[in-house]
């Protein structure tokens, strides 16, 4: 029996990358059970099966939840290190997966104890987090630069960030993985969003999908659509620590709304009610300047046309992929081209070619990266810290 360990300082609410991972290991034989190891939190069983073989453990103590200092966030992480060298023992485990840079090092650790090959997920650029200040920034970078080197493989989410993780660790063996969905989903009704919302055909939907929270541009939008015809709609499909006050700002306009997360398999059949996909990220770290959204793909599959950042990788999606507009991070930039839009003229926007990516595709990268491990002994296991 082979098992993946999946580690990760999160909750484990909804990570469809590690899922897709780990279900993708057991269809292909490549694992027969797959375990996801997070912290505990508050409403969540301490463990919980998602799928046959696929089970979810927390462990250790719930973290300060996301807003308080980082200093307590940060003292947490060691606690839960010690709670997955002291809890873990599973049996026969083929490969061990570390879902961020705060989960290498404990990730390090129990492959060199079980003797293991060692996948680093890497989900964004690391080191390079949005909000993080220069002493993190710093500390970050020595503990990558510390521990990707006893990794066997690194995976990156897109080419940007691969070129950039070369550039640093030339020793590290990096592929780019995009967490694209998957184009088997089950469908929600046609024109739910719309009926959810109330909303005739006249009107047109322009939808944010995901995380609410700073340098997303969510700020931007809801300053551009106060200004806006009420027939021109913001929709966002989420949660996140601004959604208070994003309800109260869509209490205060008729034409701004804020709408619970759907299941992932219904999102992109539940998103074809929208017209426009928004993705005008404003952060000023460089994770987000060379980051691309999941929401792009999400979009895309939806049949959505795009509004985007001009930043590099929502830029290279626009041109290759999709119907869509690409603008600066500016609030009046965006009132002035949805004030000018129509069914008419997105629907007149060129369609791209190239058809979007997705996981059907992903997933032979992935496979071949297991087919790898698997196949040769992990070659950084005999290595000292």
């Amino acid at each position: 029996m082979k098992t993946h360990v999946h580690l990760y300082f999160a909750a484990w609410r909804g990570e469809s990358r590690a899922w897709r991972a780990g279900t993708t290991a057991i269809q292909a034989g490549h694992a027969d059970n797959v375990l996801y190891v997070g912290h505990k939190a508050v409403g969540h069983p301490d463990r919980e099966e998602i799928a046959p073989n696929q089970t979810i453990l927390r462990i250790g103590t719930e973290p300060p939840r996301p807003g308080s200092p980082r200093l307590l966030r940060a003292l947490a992480l060691p606690r839960w290190w010690r709670a997955c060298q002291r809890d873990l023992a599973p049996k026969d485990v083929s490969l061990v997966v570390a879902h961020s840079l705060a989960s290498l090092p404990i990730a390090v650790l129990l492959s060199r104890h079980w003797r293991t090959p060692l996948l680093y997920d890497a989900h964004e650029l690391e080191t390079q987090r949005e909000g993080w200040s220069r002493p993190i920034r710093l500390i970050a970078q020595v503990m990558e630069w510390l521990f990707i080197r006893f990794a066997d493989h690194t995976v990156v989410v897109n080419d940007s960030i691969k070129d950039w993780y070369k550039s640093r660790y030339p020793f590290a063996r990096i592929t780019t993985l995009r967490n694209t969905p998957s184009t088997d989903r089950r469908l929600a009704p046609p024109g739910q969003m719309r009926r959810d919302l109330g909303l005739g055909e006249d009107d047109l939907i322009f939808l944010y999908l995901g995380r609410f929270g700073p340098g997303r541009g969510i700020d931007l939008m809801i300053e551009a659509f106060k200004k806006l015809p009420t027939n021109k709609h913001a929709v966002f499909l989420g949660d996140g620590p601004w959604e208070e006050w994003m309800k109260e700002e869509a209490g205060k306009h008729a034409n701004i709304h804020v709408l619970k997360p759907v299941s992932p398999e219904i999102v992109a059949s539940y998103s074809s009610s929208a017209d426009v996909g928004v993705s005008i990220a404003n952060g000023k770290s460089l994770s987000y300047h060379y980051g691309l959204g999941n929401k792009i793909f999400e979009y895309s599959l939806a049949g959505l046309a795009l509004i985007v950042s001009d930043i590099p990788e929502q830029r290279i999606y626009v041109e290759n992929h999709a119907r869509g507009w690409t603008i600066p991070a500016c609030a009046l930039e965006l009132e002035t081209l949805v004030r000018s839009l129509t069914r008419e003229s997105i629907m007149a926007r060129p369609e791209r070619k190239r058809f979007p990516p997705s996981w059907e595709t992903e997933r032979q990268v992935l496979l071949s990266i297991f087919l790898e491990l698997s196949n040769s002994p992990p070659s950084r296991v005999d290595q000292t810290l």
